[in-house]
Parts: C-alpha cells; structure tokens; sequence
C-alpha cells in the first residue's frame, strides 16, 4: 500500500529530539505510545528534512536547530513533557480500571479560558489528535472496521484525517455511524457533524471503495416520549430498517468493530451543559437540576449514572439510555473487552477539558475504553484525581 500522505512533521521531530538523546528506537515507541515500526521512517524524514544531521560515535544524530520552524520544535518539547505525564496517567489509569491497559494520547490546550469560542476550539485540538492517532493505526494495518459518533470534536478528527489522507486508501476500510441523527439538539444542528455524514466523509478518505459505506438516513438517536408502549413501538418500526439491522442488528457490523471513536459530554455550569446531554434531559420531560446530582455525563449518546444512586434514580437513568437509537451500552463494552484479544484500538474516548474528568473516570470504571485522546487540561485534573483514588474502585454495574 502507498506511503505518499504529507508526514506528521510533529510527531516526526519529535522521535528525531528523543533519538538525539540516544534512546533506542524501541524505548521512543514506548515513550510515545507509538507503533515501534513507524520510527526508523520517522527518524529518515528529519535526516531528509535537514532538522537533524548524523553525529559519531554517539548519539546517532543531533538537532539543527536553525533548521527547525520554531513554533513546531516548541510544540516537540512540549510533547516531551506530555511523555511523561502519559506515562504516569497510563500507570494511574490501568491500576483504576482494575488491571485493563489504557493507552493514552495528550495533546496542548490551545488555552484554558472558558469561553464558548475556545471550548470549540479545544474541541477541535483534542479531535485533530485523535485524526492522528487513526492515521497512525492506519499506517500499521491494511484493513478496518470503524466507527464514528457525531459532534464538533469527531468533525475535527474527520478533517484531520483527509488532511493526512493523500495515497492512504485502504481496500479493506469500512466506516460505520454509530447513531441516528440528533434531532433533538433543534434544526440548526450542523448536517456536517451528524454520524452519517462523518462516517460518509471518512470513508471517502481512508477506502479504497466508499461506496461500501453504511448510513441511517431519516432515523432518529432518540425516541422524545415517556410512554413505553410509544417508545417501543417506534423503536420496533425503526429496527426493521435492513441498514439499522446490517449496523446493530444481532450480526451487525457494531459486533465487529475494531475500533470505535466517541467524544463524551459532562455536567457543567461554567460553560454550560453539553447541548446532546441537555436536550436529552428535557425530552425526557426533566429540567437538567432534576437529574444532575445522578449522572457523570454521556459517551456516544449514552447518559452513565453516578456509582451509589438508588435504584430508583438509576432506573431513570436507565430509561433515558432505552430511549436511545443506535449502539448500546452493552456493545460499547462489548467492542472494548474485544480489543486486547484481537490487538486493535477499540474503543477510543476523544475529550477535554477538567469538567469532563468525572465522565472519563466512570467509563474508564466500567471498562468501556480502551484509549483516550486528551488535552494536557483533562490528563492532569485525571492524575491529579486518580492519586488519591487507587484505593479500590467502586464496584461496576455490569
């Protein structure tokens, strides 16, 4: 398969400092989180750049700075020190999940002022990386089954990807939508962050025939009613669509992702609720201060309650999540508990920003992800969390 997409000159420079220092090409895997078959091209590309030029005896090459755009060799050293806080994070992260091995990827928060038009652009930071991160796995694989939720961050990672798309096409790339469309968020909702325009759009960039793509054109992701014999009703007539069975049907495609990327929703006050979370809640017929004190968040549309609510509360809580369209709780675990077996990326949870931690850590708890792609903003507040919780975790509700 053709190798030709522009090379991700951060990550490539990146590997070129740590391989000045004489690390060997296994431990810069290691430090990195990186598939350990892409440095020696890596190291090639900063030689052919002119960034580093070979030294003897030892280290094997050293850095011209001069050489070096200025604000890329800043950002490189910044990825040095999220090394370490990924390590450390990965550390925290496997002990709290009870053993499961978590990678982790940071990236800079472009700032952290709390204004609607940074959160956005914090949206689009974290979902870039994650592009990244999927081109990565790419470059290391000749097929794959995945698939996308919705959202400002997933149309960032969808963008990223066609910038590092050029002669990446894969015979062997499926692209599935992992929701209906999110009518409930009003008309105005973007038609380019819906899942099945973003999975649309990916594939065109990652396979080889896009015309294999699957979508739900006119399905909804979630039933407005509170009578049971109404929802259950809708939901058998929209399950009778032969692309919602061939997607989440007993043998759909859902059941053999191998990987799956969802941005998370948390509960906060000081930017305001995520807007899926919000509508949610009141087409349930609550006002979000209702159920706020029951619930840390949403992941791919999937509302998680707090650990130790009554059974009462919890119940609510479940009926929201009944009321959904599209994957279940029990595939995301599913498709998570796959990942180690099979050696594929899984479930892959793309966030930022402190205010999300809580949403993080449950889903972390129940062992519904596999990655996380995170900005330095939301990786400390999860050190700093999980140092004092490595007692043992509440229990999961599986």
């Amino acid at each position: 398969m053709g190798r030709g997409r522009p090379p991700d000159k951060l990550t490539s420079l990146t590997v070129g400092l740590l391989h000045a220092e004489g690390l060997p090409k296994s431990k810069i895997a290691d430090r990195l989180g990186v598939d350990p078959s892409v440095i020696s091209r890596r190291i090639k590309q900063v030689l052919k750049w002119g960034w580093f030029e070979p030294v003897e005896p030892v280290p094997p090459i050293q850095l011209v700075p001069d050489e070096v755009p200025g604000d890329l060799l800043v950002a490189a050293r910044a990825q040095l020190r999220f090394a370490r806080l990924r390590a450390e994070l990965e550390r925290l992260l496997s002990t709290y999940s009870g053993g499961l091995p978590l990678r982790v990827t940071i990236c800079a928060s472009p700032n952290r002022f709390h204004s609607p038009d940074n959160w956005d652009e914090r949206a689009r930071a974290v979902g870039r990386r994650a592009g990244e991160r999927l081109v990565e796995v790419l470059e290391a694989r000749t097929s794959l089954l995945v698939g996308v939720v919705w959202g400002l961050t997933m149309r960032a990672l969808v963008d990223r990807v066609g910038e590092l798309s050029a002669d990446l096409h894969r015979e062997d790339v499926v692209v599935v939508p992992l929701g209906g469309e999110p009518l409930l968020v009003g008309q105005d909702y973007p038609v380019a962050r819906t899942s099945a325009t973003l999975a649309a759009d990916l594939a065109a960039f990652l396979s080889a025939d896009p015309t294999r793509q699957m979508a739900m054109p006119a399905v909804p992701s979630f039933v407005p009613s509170r009578d049971p014999d109404e929802v259950r009703i809708i939901k058998a007539f929209l399950e009778k669509y032969a692309g919602y069975q061939k997607l989440f049907g007993p043998e759909g495609l859902v059941g053999r992702l191998d990987a799956l990327f969802t941005s998370a929703g948390g509960l906060h006050y000081d930017i305001g609720t995520d807007h899926w979370l919000k509508a949610l809640i009141e087409a349930y017929g609550h006002q979000l201060k209702t159920l706020k004190d029951h619930l840390v968040g949403n992941i791919a549309g999937l509302v998680l309650p707090k650990p130790g609510i009554s059974k009462a509360k919890l119940r609510e809580v479940e009926e929201l999540n009944e009321r959904h369209i599209g994957l279940t709780l029990e595939q995301l675990r599913a498709c998570a508990e796959r990942s180690a077996a099979r050696r594929v990326p899984g479930v892959v949870l793309v966030a930022h920003g402190a205010s999300k931690t809580a949403i993080a850590m449950e889903a972390i708890r129940r062992r519904l992800v596999n990655e996380v792609v995170v900005d330095d903003d939301l990786a400390g507040s999860l050190v700093e969390a999980l140092g004092g919780h490595l007692a043992p975790a509440p229990p999961r509700e599986d």
